[in-house]
């Protein structure tokens, strides 16, 4: 994809030279600035209707804070500047709970029990 993107900014002069969009994503060389018909259209053909362009930023941070990322590392690569602020993107789903409830059940059942200690 990108590689068709570079040959898209490629256009023409009016003295038959080629210039390049200062862009990646343009029309006809002008910076794209509203994009709520095409984001309409593109979740409709991906079947995926309703969903917000800034919805792929919240699933980014919660892939990378789920992956593993240090949080500094993922506040890096998503721009966010204030933990307060990447928090908000950091979304605690039910799924997140039950796993963690989980996670300390193991936790629990593996401590020694009274009568282990006392040996």
């Amino acid at each position: 994809m990108m590689q068709r993107r570079l040959a898209d900014r490629l256009l023409p002069t009016l003295l038959d030279r080629i210039r390049m969009a200062p862009t990646v994503f343009h029309r006809k060389g002008k910076r794209i600035i509203e994009i709520n018909a095409a984001w309409k259209t593109a979740c409709a053909k991906a079947e995926v209707p309703g969903k917000l362009f800034h919805d792929l930023r919240r699933t980014a941070v919660r892939n990378m804070i789920r992956a593993g990322i240090p949080q500094q590392l993922a506040m890096r690569i998503s721009g966010h500047r204030s933990d307060s602020m990447f928090e908000r993107y950091n979304i605690v789903a039910t799924e997140d709970l039950r796993v963690a409830a989980e996670k300390v059940q193991l936790y629990v059942d593996g401590l020694p029990t009274e009568t282990e200690e006392a040996r």
